[in-house]
């Protein structure tokens, strides 16, 4: 499991929980020119997360001054989910491979 993966076989591919594929979509409104997770909030901005998973619904952060940094704030709680879902896993391999997915996500999503 690793970001922009395109190879599907044995050696690049895993079965992951489906709890786990979901908290791995990344949604952006396609008319938005926002970055993911971003929406505007009275000429400001702020991110949202489900977590559904480990218990938080939905996740509604403050506001922010600038996409770029609810960009950065919903990718830093993207994270802090993410360990507590690896935290929960019986499989090590699932549990690295998630968190090395969402540092390598935020990385792309933050650079471009």
């Amino acid at each position: 499991m690793s970001f922009g993966n395109k190879l599907y076989g044995p050696d690049t591919c895993i079965f992951i929980p489906a709890h786990i594929n979901t908290f791995l979509i990344f949604k952006q409104s396609s008319n938005s020119g926002l970055p993911i997770g971003v929406a505007k909030a009275n000429n400001k901005y702020r991110f949202g997360i489900t977590g559904s998973c480990i218990g938080i619904r939905d996740f509604k952060s403050p506001v922010y001054d600038t996409a770029e940094l609810a960009a950065f704030y919903y990718w830093e709680k993207k994270l802090e989910f993410a360990k507590i879902i690896a935290d929960n896993q019986s499989s090590p391999v699932i549990a690295g491979a998630l968190i090395k997915y969402i540092e390598d996500s935020k990385m792309f999503y933050l650079s471009n």
